[in-house]
């Protein structure tokens, strides 16, 4: 993917006392004023899920972004990987898809390793889910150690407090540079790009999959 073209999204990395700048501007691709006006399995850099078992605590408040989802599928039809893709400012409005806000938690895991907890945020356009809601409420309270884990049956997560391990500052510097860095290959930066036309063409098959099963219904 090429690198976002808008002079308020992107900047050249330079150094100044041996530390370098990031290589993209969050604030450009952050959501405006009426975003939600707008209809509609692996990590990337150090974005990902903590597992069932994983103690970790959030450690400030999330960084809230827009963004394209990509869904990537196996040869049977089932995800694999989601992809994140920043959407500028200037293209919020214009995209064929619709693009949506997600919340990107800076977090630390119990041995230390600092992480980024993506949620996606219910807005206009989407239908609510019980796993975004349930996930937002067990993200909550930063600064305090717990666990979450699934309920498939509910449809849900789970989560409880626990005692966090000793000599584990709950701080992540940082983390607006790992952020930028695990998201500069993956920016929407034309109205053709090729993550558009990918998830559309999966739009159209997912439609004539279900045409077609419809069909034979029928018959």
């Amino acid at each position: 993917m090429s690198e976002g073209k808008s002079s308020k999204a992107t900047s050249h990395c330079s150094e100044s006392n041996g530390a370098k700048s990031p290589a993209i501007l969050l604030d450009g691709f952050s959501p405006i004023a009426d975003f939600d006006e707008l209809t509609g399995g692996s990590s990337t850099g150090k974005i990902m899920k903590a597992q069932q078992d994983d103690l970790f605590a959030p450690v400030s408040p999330p960084k809230v972004l827009a963004c394209v989802i990509h869904r990537v599928l196996d040869d049977r039809g089932w995800l694999v990987a989601e992809k994140y893709c920043l959407v500028p400012q200037h293209l919020q409005g214009l995209l064929p898809v619709g693009p949506r806000k997600l919340a990107f938690h800076p977090c630390v895991a119990e041995s230390g390793k600092h992480f980024i907890f993506p949620r996606k945020i219910d807005s206009l356009g989407y239908k609510p889910n019980s796993w975004n809601q349930s996930l937002d409420e067990a993200l909550q309270k930063v600064g305090q150690w717990r666990r979450i884990w699934p309920d498939n049956q509910a449809e849900r997560y789970h989560y409880e407090f626990a005692k966090g391990p000793d000599g584990v500052l709950l701080e992540y510097p940082g983390f607006e540079d790992d952020l930028a860095a695990s998201l500069s290959s993956n920016i929407i930066d034309r109205l053709d790009h090729p993550i558009l036309e990918a998830i559309l063409a999966e739009r159209q098959r997912a439609m004539e999959q279900q045409k077609a099963k419809s069909d034979r219904e029928v018959y």
